[in-house]
């Protein structure tokens, strides 16, 4: 069964007499090179332990499946285990816990159902609980890694750079526990019911050590200060957060003698938010050499990105990296590597590298990836 088409989607869904609930924000994704795309930009590997949250009907549970070594699926619905006994009936590496993840004891079930192994989490989150879901998926300290998919407005939030307008709390807050990165955009027609906004899959990559010493309760604090009073230097705003334990003139020399400059805005220390372009060089390397045949809808959207990225400073690497599509389609691997070299040498030296430039690589990585399956 293709848990992507839409008209088996609507059979199965009729056979269990199954209807969407708006509520609970349910949107089923009917394109399966998404699914899979997400299963390979999570880099799975047989030994990898999965939780997954919100598996639907389980069109991503089957691409987890098919590389981890077991899933375990958390699902709120009552209505769905009926659906997911018959869809995922082919595989004795999944299990199904009826639970909400707000709720459920998480380090207690990867410690019952892994033991010591390595665990990511995978999740296509309903938008209204973006925040408090993410936040208890890296506060539980059981992932070496969150794949998730959420509104794309709050993608481009949780991945903005200190000084950006999208900049805020909770992006330092993810910045804390993780490293985030967009692995690819889903348009809104890739789903259905098509819900109003469209989609983008983060990839937020724990750290081993927090990127700033200190008690984490404190540092929240601090984090609280400067985004709960925007209007306010970053002075008043800690004497406002910590009250008779910061007088304004101990907050003022504390400032002064920190790193952290101009208007009192909050920045974090912390490692480039794209210092995971060797990570991303090595998958598509592994891609190029796996290709056996070419997705025309990674054409597609990768030359959608391109023209998006015509207008950035970055576009000679655009140049070079549509020389390595023109390769890839004559199966020229040698020189695959070799234009990706030097765009990826061109991105390098620009500070920071283009969203749009960033954005398509992902892309790329993405489908070519798919196209070896």
């Amino acid at each position: 069964m293709n848990l992507c088409d839409i008209q088996q989607i609507k059979l199965l869904l009729a056979r269990h007499g199954f209807q969407f609930s708006k509520n609970l924000g349910q949107n089923f994704l009917c394109d399966e090179a998404v699914p899979a795309a997400i299963a390979v930009g999570a880099g799975l590997t047989p030994d990898t332990c999965v939780i997954e949250v919100g598996p639907g009907i389980g069109a991503l549970s089957a691409q987890l499946c098919r590389r981890a070594k077991k899933v375990v699926a958390i699902e709120l619905d009552r209505r769905l285990p009926a659906i997911l006994s018959e869809t995922m009936a082919g595989f004795d590496n999944f299990t199904l816990v009826e639970g909400d993840v707000l709720k459920v004891d998480l380090p207690g079930l990867c410690r019952e159902q892994f033991g010591d192994e390595p665990v990511i989490a995978c999740a296509n989150l309903p938008y209204y609980i973006t925040t408090p879901a993410i936040t208890a998926l890296l506060e539980c300290g059981c992932f070496k890694s969150v794949v998730v998919m959420v509104q794309k407005e709050a993608a481009q939030r949780i991945c903005a750079r200190p000084g950006d307008a999208d900049y805020s709390a909770f992006t330092a807050q993810v910045a804390y526990y993780a490293r985030p990165s967009v692995l690819m955009e889903v348009p809104r027609d890739l789903f259905l019911p098509a819900p109003k906004v469209d989609s983008a899959v983060l990839k937020l990559d724990l750290w081993e050590n927090p990127p700033v010493k200190g008690k984490k309760t404190e540092i929240f604090r601090v984090i609280r200060a400067a985004f709960a009073n925007r209007r306010k230097t970053f002075a008043n705003g800690l004497c406002i957060e910590f009250g008779r334990q910061l007088p304004k003139q101990t907050a003022e020399t504390l400032l002064r003698q920190s790193e952290e400059r101009a208007s009192g805005r909050l920045t974090i220390a912390m490692s480039d938010h794209f210092a995971a372009w060797e990570s991303l060089h090595a998958q598509y390397r592994t891609a190029l050499l796996l290709i056996d045949r070419m997705e025309p809808g990674g054409l597609k959207l990768f030359s959608e990105e391109s023209e998006n990225a015509e207008r950035s400073p970055t576009y000679p690497a655009m140049e070079e990296l549509n020389a390595l599509w023109e390769f890839l389609r004559q199966g020229k691997q040698e020189e695959c590597l070799s234009a990706f070299d030097a765009g990826t040498a061109f991105l390098d030296t620009q500070a920071p590298p283009s969203v749009a430039a960033a954005s398509a690589l992902r892309t790329a990585i993405a489908f070519l990836a798919l196209s070896a399956q």
